[in-house]
């Protein structure tokens, strides 16, 4: 049994579009009388001010741009040769086919264009051949106008009180049946068991192009004009998916002379060019889709996050046997503590000692013996920073000041670092050294520093010459 509210509801926007169309009822001709509505009439309707200013933006007639026949409305045949010069002049068809097919207006759910579509209302693949063009505009704005008998709505109850709507499929002199307009299931009723049956007429409700502005409605109809006569439109129309469209591609680059080392081991999978060759390949398309593919990933999805690389492939530990020298800034880890800029240094003519400096405090918040740092194989030892290598010492006394403070940066000078900071309205330069197997810190306003002097710079380490 259907629920006809919710069907009424779910109906799509062109099933405006007349079951009249595939013929007419015999007691129509009292329909069709005009209304008589006059230009005159029509320009004194609410909403005919916003019309004439949208056809002075637009050149569209301003009886097209004014709401069209809605709920209720009565037939106004001056109406439909506008309709139908404004689509023959500016309609597309290609254009309409979307729409017809749109989630929005859902006329595809009712009305099937080849092989796509629903069997609510009547096929419309030939439509344009099988009627008049004012017929079909006749039934996109008046759908109850004239409605073929076969999609005429009954509701019958049972004397059990079981209710029942649909369509009549059959009926004889013992027998009714009735066939769901949606799913197309047919129930089967003894006429001894019908207590009440009537006609409860058209389930497409007036009005439904009110929802589409001028343009649509141009489009539409024009699509409508077109079928039958147009066979690449029924290939337009398809019910649109929330899922994005699909299409074929190959991974290599369009200008492999461009990508020398495409063949190169790492890059056996890479995907090149994907957006262009997608540009391409809708561009080229009769029809653009709602949804276009986005990137499938690295190395074309297929690998997931890491591409066809995993920890195992980036895992080496070569940055060991690097030279680090006596300076090395980033994050640190060690004696229990994580300083994410730190800059750690070697003290002592002979690295006795090691130091990790934080700038963020301006406070040294590790110091160790016997070694310097390391770096773990976790993708080339980018991942867990600078680790400390020896023997952690106590940690040195100090907290952040609490003037406001800026680092500047450090000097160097042969072994030795020389760190410039400001706290408050001073400049202050720290130098850390080894006296005595223990970290010395010398922290002095800057003019009255012992190392100002190496601060002031002197011959280049690695002279640069250009001629």
């Amino acid at each position: 049994m259907l629920r006809w509210g919710a069907f009424v509801l779910g109906l799509c926007s062109l099933v405006t579009i007349a079951f009249m169309l595939g013929g007419r009822t015999a007691d129509s001709d009292d329909g069709r009388k005009s209304s008589g509505n006059s230009a005159a009439q029509r320009q004194q309707k609410p909403g005919a001010g916003r019309a004439a200013e949208l056809s002075s933006q637009t050149g569209v007639d301003p009886a097209l741009c004014e709401q069209p026949a809605g709920q209720g409305a009565e037939f106004d045949p001056a109406l439909i040769p506008k309709v139908l010069d404004e689509a023959r002049a500016r309609g597309n068809s290609r254009r309409g086919a979307m729409i017809f097919g749109s989630a929005h207006f859902a006329c595809i759910s009712c009305h099937r264009v080849e092989e796509h579509g629903g069997q609510t209302g009547p096929a419309l693949t030939d439509v344009g051949k099988r009627l008049k063009p004012e017929q079909i505009v006749e039934s996109l704005f008046w759908p109850k106008r004239e409605v073929k008998p076969e999609f005429k709505a009954f509701a019958v109850q049972t004397t059990d009180g079981r209710n029942f709507q649909g369509y009549i499929d059959r009926e004889t002199a013992e027998e009714l049946v009735l066939r769901d307009p949606a799913m197309g299931a047919v129930t089967r009723l003894s006429k001894g068991v019908i207590e009440e049956r009537r006609e409860i007429g058209t389930l497409m409700p007036d009005g439904l192009t009110q929802a589409m502005s001028a343009a649509q409605r141009s489009d539409v109809v024009r699509f409508l004009l077109d079928l039958g006569h147009d066979a690449s439109l029924p290939s337009l129309v398809r019910p649109q998916s929330h899922e994005p469209a699909a299409f074929a591609y190959d991974k290599s680059p369009l200008e492999p002379a461009a990508w020398p080392f495409r063949d190169h081991f790492i890059n056996r999978d890479r995907l090149y060019d994907f957006y262009v060759k997608e540009a391409r390949h809708f561009l080229a398309q009769p029809a653009m889709p709602v949804l276009l593919p986005g990137y499938p990933g690295i190395d074309g999805g297929a690998f997931g996050h890491w591409g066809n690389q995993n920890e195992q492939t980036w895992a080496n530990d070569r940055w060991n046997l690097t030279d680090v020298g006596s300076l090395l800034c980033g994050i640190f880890r060690g004696a229990g503590v994580t300083v994410p800029k730190g800059v750690c240094v070697r003290l002592g003519d002979h690295g006795e000692l090691a130091a990790c400096f934080n700038p963020q405090t301006l406070t040294y918040d590790a110091v160790w013996r016997d070694g310097f740092l390391k770096f773990s194989s976790v993708r080339h030892g980018f991942m867990d920073g600078a680790l400390m290598v020896g023997t952690a010492l106590d940690r040195p006394s100090g907290m952040a000041p609490d003037k406001p403070f800026q680092y500047r940066g450090f000097f160097r000078h042969g072994k030795r670092v020389i760190f410039s900071y400001r706290v408050g309205d001073v400049d202050y330069l720290d130098s850390p050294w080894v006296a005595e197997g223990k970290l010395e810190r010398i922290v002095t306003p800057a003019a009255e520093h012992p190392l100002l002097e190496q601060t002031r710079g002197g011959p280049a380490q690695w002279p640069e010459e250009f001629g």
